[in-house]
């Protein structure tokens, strides 16, 4: 099984890139659609899941009975022992959650600067590249302001602290040269 991404083509580029492994290319299992198939009932302790590589492991599960009567079920992550409810197939067939894999989302992938740009993008004007599942207008437009904000905060907090580096920098190189020149 190969879980390394294919290069990818884009316009502009001489050669094909290899895009980063993310936590979006590994195969994943979720809880929810076992319980939804009966695969998973509250009267389990474990299950043995089978990631499509002939391989079957033993999982724990824990559940949550709700005083209605229903009830959520998760798995046990093997490596540090907390509740999830995806358990995804890393490179060397293990199985973890998503704090275990050590991995970043496809979207974490994109810097400071093409996030700002899909922002403004879905705020002013643009194509969103994406279908967003927002209740209303006013929510969505809300939240897509407070995420420009909250990026162009921390851009412009950075570009502050390069500056006073190099203004420290600076200062540090001048007193040694009137300590060299005297």
């Amino acid at each position: 099984m190969q879980l390394r991404s294919k290069p990818l083509a884009s316009v502009g580029d001489v050669g094909p890139r290899i895009r980063p492994l993310s936590k979006d290319d590994l195969p994943a299992i979720g809880i929810s659609r076992l319980r939804a198939t009966g695969a998973v009932t509250p009267a389990m302790t474990a299950i043995a899941v089978n990631m499509g590589d002939g391989v079957e492991r033993r999982v724990a599960l824990s559940h949550t009975q709700f005083p209605n009567g229903g009830g959520w079920s998760f798995f046990v992550c093997p490596q540090c022992g907390h509740r999830t409810r995806t358990l995804r197939l890393t490179e060397d067939g293990r199985l973890v959650c998503r704090r275990c894999d050590g991995l970043l989302y496809r979207c974490q992938h994109n810097d400071k600067a093409t996030r700002i740009a899909h922002l403004r993008a879905l705020l002013y004007g643009g194509r969103p590249k994406h279908k967003p599942r927002w209740l209303n207008n006013i929510e969505r437009r809300r939240a897509l302001e407070a995420a420009l904000r909250r990026l162009l905060i921390r851009e412009r907090e950075e570009r502050l602290e390069r500056i006073a580096a190099a203004r420290r920098a600076m200062s540090r190189n001048s007193g040694f040269l009137r300590e060299k020149s005297a």
